[in-house]
């Protein structure tokens, strides 16, 4: 029986109300976040990744030759080329036909789902804001500012970063077209080995799939200090777009 690794990813379906089943986007920032975010109650499922037999092992081994090797391993990766992995190396705990099975496994997963959750979402004027359940807390707190186009967490704001375009590299998702906040705050200047990392790292996308035309919704939240990560959260998410609430 294959491995589940569960990564907290999510796809919406929403449980009643008239769907979009159109393009949705028209490039204005405001009437499209009101359109991909309507008011009310939306029923997620939750899914995982299930991995190929083997990765979890494979992963664990991985780790434990990274946590022997630490300040080795943080010059190593400055090596890596842009759009590229890392090449083989004996320090990597894996022999390098386990690397090179290792390295393909990711582009083998598949989604499965895990549960049930639920999100809220209210609009005002200028702010959406998303509260998640028990299950979906990581969208705790998200709110978007419709006019100045910051995201805002409990804890932090983001500025706008980029308008998406479908794209053929989106192969793991579906091509689809949006918008992506990033922020980052990671002290590096004084790195030498994984124990004294510390930094914010985070990441949201919001916008329509080209095929079904479901809307797509991802966010990565990563805080660490003193090299353990304290707060996280990796949230993929699809759901059919029902009308706004009038």
């Amino acid at each position: 029986m294959k491995n589940l690794t569960f990564i907290f990813i999510l796809l919406f379906e929403v449980s009643c109300g008239q769907k979009i089943n159109k393009d949705l986007l028209t490039g204005d920032f405001e009437s499209d976040l009101r359109q991909l975010l309507p008011v009310g109650l939306i029923e997620l499922d939750i899914m995982g990744f299930q991995m190929p037999d083997g990765y979890n092992e494979l992963q664990e081994k991985f780790k434990k030759g990274i946590a022997e090797n630490q300040e080795w391993y943080m010059e190593y990766i400055k090596t890596a080329k842009s759009g590229q992995g890392l090449g083989y190396h004996p320090n990597l705990g894996l022999t390098e036909e386990e690397w090179e099975k290792f390295s393909k496994m990711t582009e083998q997963m598949k989604m499965v789902k895990a549960r049930t959750g639920f999100i809220e979402v209210l609009q005002t004027d200028s702010i959406i804001e998303i509260t998640g359940s028990d299950d979906t807390e990581g969208f705790n707190g998200l709110k978007i500012n419709l006019k100045t186009k910051i995201l805002s967490t409990d804890y932090d704001a983001w500025d706008f970063t980029e308008t998406i375009q479908a794209n053929e590299y989106q192969d793991k998702t579906g091509m689809w077209s949006g918008y992506n906040w990033k922020y980052q705050q990671l002290d590096t200047a004084n790195l030498t080995n994984l124990t004294n990392f510390k930094g914010k790292d985070y990441d949201f996308s919001i916008g329509q799939l080209v095929e079904s035309k479901k809307a797509i919704i991802f966010f990565k939240s990563r805080e660490f200090v003193d090299g353990q990560q304290y707060r996280m959260a990796d949230l993929l998410v699809t759901y059919h777009i029902p009308k706004n609430k009038k």
